[in-house]
């Protein structure tokens, strides 16, 4: 690459640094789009951007959410069980969508117990 700002397969090019789009970030990590919906909501997923309207994924944030989303489990990419270069076009990769539901779920009961906590102090304090 020459430094220069281009596109590339929909990809949006800056110098040193690859933004993909929604469908082309949950491509590159084997999720569907409504799990990296659900992850951006319960603020589990990989950092993005936002350009003009768009939401954009820097491809280092990706590799780096699923190097951590992998290690939690004790899963090495570059081990012969688990390759990520196996996944040919885009395929949704079963464990990655697993584990991003998981993480979603484990955010979704935690905040629904803080809220029954924090829900039943404050009935505490009103009643008494």
């Amino acid at each position: 690459m020459d430094g220069s700002v281009g596109r590339l397969d929909g990809a949006v090019l800056f110098p040193r640094k690859v933004l993909l789009s929604g469908p082309e970030a949950c491509a590159f990590l084997g999720i569907g789009r409504g799990g990296l919906m659900a992850l951006r909501m319960v603020r589990s997923g990989p950092p993005s951007v936002l350009v003009r309207g768009r939401r954009l994924y820097r491809e280092g944030d990706l590799v780096g959410f699923r190097k951590k989303i992998l290690s939690e489990v004790g899963v090495s990419e570059g081990e012969g069980r688990y390759r990520m270069e196996g996944r040919e076009g885009g395929k949704p990769d079963p464990l990655m969508r697993l584990l991003a539901r998981t993480m979603v779920w484990r955010r979704v009961v935690l905040g629904c117990l803080w809220g029954m906590v924090l829900g039943g102090g404050f009935v505490g304090l009103v009643l008494f």
